[in-house]
């Protein structure tokens, strides 16, 4: 009998080299050096970790009014109710088809819509996101991220509407005059007020008053929460020797008085917007003033031209210019966050609204075109049909836009100008 050999028995490929020869033996597997990644050394490894805490930190900070409870509340719920799809545009106005111009915007790229019966939000398929009601006569909206401030103008009712919950209706102590809200759900509210002209109360998120302010020359006519609803910019108006007067004020709510005061004769201001950059636009019927929270300002006049219509974003603005009133034409000027001309456009047709957004401002012509152009430079983009009731557009992107027309609401496209106007009409139509 055959003694078996103790030990470990080895394949033949894998017997020891030293007896049976590595050249000799066609079953030897070659030797494979283990692959070695060379390690980082720890110091190197809380480097980058610090640099990355810093980072994230630095985010936090700068977005620490968006942080509140309240505020990431309602972003996930609009991320949540924003998904899914609509029967997509046009789609009917339901609710209610009595919407001034300026209660027609885009946030975060949904369209918002505040009618004479209630509030709308749909997002870019016309899925419905929002439909709150209100019991508004003159109803005016300001909106600021997912929230919307809806009051009475010369009422005393107000609302502050989100995706999260419904806002209940509160009641100012007199008839409202202007309204305003922060990123942070801070809002200001002018006033009548007795032995004043007109008085401004700032209200915490809870509600509760935290600043107020009496006027006693001037009549406010827009006041513009900064993000964070510490500071504001109060436009007002007066009459000066027979002639009309406006203001401007800046406020620190810091300070128990306003910080600046400008002031413009013969210019109604029509419209006040405080930018997160800090940058304040105040846009009047004969000049628009640009003008920066240290108090620097730059007047852009219009000399002779009438002014048409208007829009600002984080600084930026696009007036609308006729060279005299009924024109059969009209010019885009598009003007820097320091208030300098970037590009003027002649239209050669009449106009009626426009839009900013990104680098692009969209214009509506009264025979319903829609044209867009670059705000740098003032170039064609593209345009689109916007249908011939179309009253009044909001941009969703630099490339698409939302229409309101008499009982619909549309959303176009723009096509490059070498395109066919068929394609542009079957954007416009949201096919």
């Amino acid at each position: 009998m055959t003694r078996k050999t103790k030990g470990k028995r080895f394949a033949d490929d894998e017997m020891d080299l030293d007896d049976f020869g590595y050249e000799g033996n066609p079953n030897v597997r070659e030797k494979r050096d283990k692959m070695r990644f060379p390690q980082m050394p720890r110091w190197l490894n809380r480097v980058i970790l610090i640099l990355i805490l810093s980072v994230v930190g630095l985010l936090l900070w700068f977005n620490r009014v968006n942080l509140s409870p309240q505020n990431l509340s309602e972003w996930v719920q609009s991320k949540v109710v924003g998904m899914g799809m609509g029967d997509g545009f046009p789609t009917d106005i339901a609710n209610g088809r009595d919407i001034a111009p300026g209660n027609f915007f885009s946030v975060e790229k949904n369209v918002v819509v505040v009618s004479d019966t209630s509030l709308t939000m749909l997002n870019s398929t016309a899925k419905e996101l929002v439909r709150r009601q209100h019991s508004f006569s003159s109803p005016v909206a300001k909106a600021w991220g997912q929230r919307v401030l809806i009051y009475n103008l010369g009422g005393k009712g107000y609302q502050v509407e989100g995706f999260s919950k419904s806002g209940e209706r509160a009641i100012a102590d007199a008839n409202i005059l202007a309204g305003s809200i922060a990123g942070n759900g801070r809002i200001a509210l002018a006033t009548e007020s007795k032995g004043y002209n007109s008085k401004m109360t700032v209200y915490l998120e809870n509600g509760k008053p935290q600043y107020t302010y009496d006027f006693s020359e001037y009549y406010v006519t827009h006041i513009a929460l900064n993000r964070n609803g510490t500071k504001a910019a109060v436009a007002g108006v007066s009459a000066l020797n027979g002639g009309l007067v406006s203001t401007v004020y800046l406020f620190d709510f810091s300070n128990p008085k306003p910080v600046k005061q400008f002031t413009y004769e013969e210019n109604l201001m029509l419209s006040l917007d405080y930018g997160q950059n800090g940058t304040i636009v105040a846009v009047g019927d004969r000049l628009t003033s640009v003008i920066s929270e240290s108090g620097n300002k730059t007047d852009y006049s219009y000399g002779s031209q009438s002014f048409l219509g208007c829009a600002v974003d984080n600084g930026r603005t696009a007036l609308l210019l006729s060279p005299y009133a009924n024109a059969d034409s009209a010019s885009l000027i598009l003007l820097d966050n320091l208030g300098k001309q970037s590009a003027s456009v002649p239209l050669q047709k009449p106009a009626g609204a426009v839009s900013l957004y990104g680098d692009t401002a969209a214009v509506l012509l009264n025979d319903g075109t829609i044209r867009a152009y670059s705000v740098a430079g003032g170039t064609e983009k593209g345009s689109c049909d916007g249908g011939e009731d179309a009253r009044t557009l909001t941009l969703r992107d630099e490339s698409s836009v939302y229409i309101l027309g008499f009982s619909e609401i549309r959303m176009g496209r723009f096509v490059q100008a070498q395109h066919s106007a068929s394609s542009a009409v079957q954007n416009a139509s949201g096919s």
